[in-house]
């Protein structure tokens, strides 16, 4: 994992803003705010660059399967709208 992005940037405060309103895991309410920390340095270092959904969505899910396990079940569908709204911070930030 590459760990060079900014965090003080405003992509890395939007995507944090948008993973942790989405919240797929449902953790933030009993975790602290960083709880995605890890995922969020993945998703800018894997998605950032990408502009169609449904490759931001397998990427998200390869994220999280990997952070939280494959065993967890998830499914495709589950990134939809996760997938959707970094799309619209990505398309701001580039």
């Amino acid at each position: 994992m590459k760990d060079w992005i900014n965090k003080e940037s405003l992509l890395y405060k939007n995507t944090k803003e948008v993973v942790n309103k989405i919240d797929i895991m449902k953790l933030i309410h009993m975790c602290p705010d960083d709880e995605y920390e890890s995922e969020i340095i993945d998703i800018l270092n894997r998605c950032g660059y990408l502009r169609n959904i449904n490759e931001i969505k397998i990427e998200l899910y390869e994220i999280f399967s990997y952070w939280f396990g494959k065993e967890y079940g998830f499914k495709n569908d589950d990134f939809q709208l996760l997938a959707e709204e970094l799309n619209k911070v990505f398309k701001e930030a580039y």
